[in-house]
């Protein structure tokens, strides 16, 4: 159950210059909406989808938030959960998550404000019923003014495992580039089928990267369980079929270095 102070909005806000996340570099503000102490050894997740649009597409809103809610139920059983913080359907992955685990917002906007602005005016928050607020899905929230494409590469680069993994719920063209950015990490990517977007599309993205010979590591289900299991089960055998696992090694990983500074400006 929320506090008091977070349904309020009342958080606490924190400016870090010379924030570094992967090979990103920015001035940040940091806002804590749960002083909570966030794993330094769980896995992560970023999840990637709709965000901003009204429709989301031929099943109702009610069925595609229920869905959302179950893939999250279970990423916070395994993963430290990263989101882009927008008021979409990771949004609402991210709220179900939070009952078992921590969520890092990594927001494109420089300020709560300018944050708060864009938030209130998405479509799916001024024009449906769905209200989420941005402390019900985030323990903290990092506003990086880095814009929506460079805050897409922060996202995958910010993993505490071998290799990131990234869940992808629907989506337009902003998840498009999260998904081929994810591509260009070694990223192992899990669709979940039955959410109109590009989820529901992985088939042609992955016929395009056949066309050119690209490498990558996709699997897709309807079902957010045996989704995450088979996400889980193709990392397993990637590591098998490497001679070293060099990000797995690294003592200092992203998420480790980011929690580091962030200990040291903020209390989380």
């Amino acid at each position: 159950m929320q506090s008091a102070d977070i349904a309020k909005g009342n958080v606490s806000l924190c400016y870090i210059n010379g924030l570094k996340i992967g090979s990103i570099s920015f001035d940040a503000y940091v806002e804590v909406f749960r002083q909570h102490l966030i794993s330094r050894d769980k896995p992560t997740a970023f999840v990637a989808g709709r965000g901003y649009e009204e429709s989301l597409g031929p099943e109702t809103p009610d069925k595609v938030v229920y869905k959302a809610g179950d893939l999250g139920t279970i990423l916070g059983e395994f993963y430290t959960v990263i989101t882009g913080h927008c008021p979409g359907i990771p949004s609402y992955v991210a709220k179900a998550a939070l009952e078992k685990s921590e969520v890092i917002g990594v927001s494109p906007f420089a300020n709560r404000d300018d944050h708060m602005a864009n938030w209130r005016s998405s479509k799916i928050y001024s024009q449906t019923g769905f209200k989420l607020e941005p402390w019900e899905s985030a323990t903290i929230a990092i506003h990086t003014g880095v814009g929506l494409w460079h805050r897409d590469v922060c996202n995958i680069e910010l993993t505490n495992n071998h290799r990131q993994h990234v869940y992808v719920v629907g989506g337009h063209t902003g998840t498009f580039h999260e998904t081929i950015v994810a591509v260009a990490h070694d990223t192992v990517i899990g669709a979940l089928l039955g959410v109109e977007g590009v989820s529901n599309d992985m088939a042609i993205i992955k016929n395009y990267l056949d066309r050119y010979k690209a490498n990558y590591h996709i699997v897709e289900d309807t079902d957010p369980k045996a989704l995450v299991e088979k996400v889980m089960e193709l990392d397993r055998i990637l590591k098998e079929h490497e001679d070293g696992h060099k990000r797995e090694k690294e003592e200092i990983t992203p998420i480790k270095a980011l929690l580091s500074i962030l200990e040291k400006k903020v209390s989380i």
